[in-house]
């Protein structure tokens, strides 16, 4: 050791300084025995992990202070992470924070032996540690009174504290860097699914993702499979995005391509909605373990990310296999190309087809609804599978100004409904160029309302119900009656039918009899109806009545219902609610009746 002399005199100073000059013999002798013992000391690179540091003076602060400053303390951290301080230097500074604040609050020997030795690697031996920690302590109490040094070797049981902490730690140490890897290879994952290239993942010519080879030698098989595997939602994407942007030149061309590739944008705008969740739950995930230093329960590991990245790497395949076989096509033969796709038995990719199509076919429909209203073809790209020839003049305008391009006709199209949609739209315009004649055609607002047919059918059907249901099956007449008789809203009947039924009702539920309570409520219902139509409508009044339970009165196992049949029946077919109403309403009125009467009867008897 080359600078030996400096050491030498530098730790002469230090124990002046802190035994006095008395002492400093004695004290320089033991820290020489102390080197003599461990000759690798100086050697020996200590390494710290500053998310274990910060961890440790939180969650000191925590203990001694308030919650508040833990919060400032990571703000300030956060702070010192952003500036240009190197990893070690803020690793250093943090390891002296630790030591300041452990220094203050531990007075106990091996209290400040075991917050000491919690920051030294696993490479370092028990004993080593121990025997520093011990010197230590010994100078520092040494210094606080005139007391004579005793410093002292260490003892077995010291020796395997020491050692069982340092183990502890050096656990604690390597589950920290486990988590950080893990963390980071998410980050890096999740970065892919955007075509962003991390640490763990590069980019080659062909676009591919593959592993770094220097930092793939820190994982293990099955984690550089996975990763492998998952970073094909970035290649797939890649493409996508490659396929719906107009300055690549390999789009799909006209109007019709432009629905195409806004359609594939929307897609990748959901898709960047789901990674947008994922990252931010990621970022939930990393404040809930550097702040509040524990796991979070729903933590995104690589088996997750592979079970949530099923549909939407099937979803990029497909996307990406149509919009290359359509880059570059334009009108029909763009719709030809999506449309046989739907050839396929997967739902996801029909749902997926179908979208498409309907993107491109939008502007297709905008144009047909031209020429066959207006007899004008608006085609600025050439897109429209009847073409006009504009050097042909209006004598040869029914043969040879419009004609059929057939490699623009879609697949879905028959050449029957082609021949009528173009003589069709040559009819009008013949009317319209020849003939001067710009009156209305019959069957042109019916067109209109064919075009437009979703809305019109809704809305003519639903009429067409509401008329049968309100005239011919007179569903307000119905309503009415259930309103009045089962919900009680004639009075006279229902109390009426409570006197007519109390004699009956009134004996054991075993004994009780249908029949007599059909002829019972057909006699209320004739004291009570006024109108011959109401009477007719009042036939589907029935009591029905439900098994007895052990303990039940006739009262409590009879209900009114209102029995229809046909169109009704599907309105009206849930009796549970209004069937409910009637027992809470049936009680409620059978109370009543009860305590009126015997009122009545002490009125009477009082009156005598």
């Amino acid at each position: 050791m080359s600078n030996f002399k400096e050491i030498n005199d530098l730790i002469e100073k230090l124990c002046k300084h802190l035994v006095g000059p008395s002492k400093q013999k004695e004290a320089l002798k033991h820290v020489t025995q102390y080197f003599s013992t461990a000759p690798n000391s100086f050697n020996t690179s200590t390494q710290y992990d500053e998310t274990y540091l910060v961890s440790r003076i939180a969650n000191h602060i925590r203990r001694t202070r308030s919650k508040s400053d833990v919060g400032l303390f990571l703000s300030l951290h956060e702070q010192l992470k952003s500036s240009q301080i190197e990893s070690k230097r803020r690793s250093a500074l943090l390891t002296f924070l630790y030591f300041m604040s452990d220094n203050q609050s531990s007075k106990s020997t091996i209290s400040s032996a075991s917050n000491g030795s919690q920051l030294y690697s696993s490479n370092h031996s028990s004993i080593l540690t121990s025997t520093k920690h011990s010197m230590y302590q010994r100078l520092r109490d040494s210094s606080e009174g005139p007391s004579t040094i005793q410093l002292r070797s260490p003892s077995d049981s010291d020796i395997s504290a020491q050692s069982s902490i340092t183990n502890l730690d050096s656990n604690n140490v390597e589950d920290n860097k486990v988590r950080e890897l893990s963390d980071d290879i998410v980050q890096n994952v999740i970065n892919s699914f955007t075509g962003i290239q991390g640490k763990y993942l590069k980019k080659d010519i062909n676009g591919n993702f593959k592993l770094d080879t220097k930092e793939a030698k820190s994982l293990q098989i099955t984690q550089a499979g996975t990763i492998l595997r998952l970073s094909e939602i970035g290649f797939y994407h890649d493409q996508v995005e490659t396929f719906s942007n107009p300055k690549s030149g390999k789009t799909a061309l006209g109007l019709m391509g432009q629905g195409f590739v806004s359609a594939l944008q929307n897609e990748l705008t959901s898709f960047y909605g789901i990674v947008a969740v994922l990252q931010d739950h990621y970022n939930r995930q990393r404040k809930l373990s550097l702040h509040d230093w524990k796991e979070c329960p729903e933590k995104l590991t690589l088996i997750k990310l592979m079970v949530w990245s099923g549909e939407p790497l099937q979803r990029l395949q497909w996307l990406a296999t149509i919009a290359e076989a359509c880059q570059e096509k334009k009108g029909g033969i763009l719709a030809s190309t999506v449309y046989k796709f739907l050839s396929n038995g997967d739902p996801v990719v029909k749902s997926i087809v179908k979208d498409l199509l309907l993107a491109i076919c939008r502007p297709l429909q905008q144009m047909m609804s031209r020429w066959l209203m207006e007899g004008e073809i608006i085609d600025p790209h050439g897109e429209f599978f009847i073409d006009v020839v504009h050097e042909v003049g209006s004598e040869n305008l029914w043969k040879e100004k419009y004609l059929i391009k057939e490699t623009m006709v879609p697949v879905f199209m028959s050449h029957n409904m082609v021949n009528k949609i173009l003589g069709t739209g040559k009819c009008i315009n013949f009317l319209r160029e020849i003939c001067n004649d710009k009156s209305c055609i019959h069957g042109k607002e019916e067109l209109k309302e064919y075009l437009d047919s979703e809305k019109s059918v809704y809305l003519s059907t639903s009429k067409k119900v509401l008329d049968i249901m309100m005239v011919t099956h007179r569903l307000l007449d119905h309503m009415h009656v259930i309103r009045q008789y089962i919900l009680f809203g004639k009075g006279d009947f229902i109390q009426i039918l409570i006197e007519n039924l109390k004699s009956k009702l009134d004996r054991p539920a075993s004994e009780l009899i249908r029949c007599d309570l059909t002829s019972v409520l057909d006699a209320s219902l004739r004291a009570t109806c006024t109108s011959q139509s109401e009477s007719a409508l009042c036939d589907n009044l029935e009591f029905k009545t439900f098994t007895p339970l052990a303990g039940d009165s006739s009262w409590e196992i009879v209900a009114l219902f209102y029995n229809v049949k046909g169109p009704l029946a599907t309105i009206l077919s849930s009796n549970n609610d209004i069937s409910n109403i009637f027992k809470t309403l049936w009680r409620i009125k059978h109370m009543d009746f009860l305590l009126s009467k015997k009122i009545w009867i002490e009125q009477i008897g009082n009156a005598k």
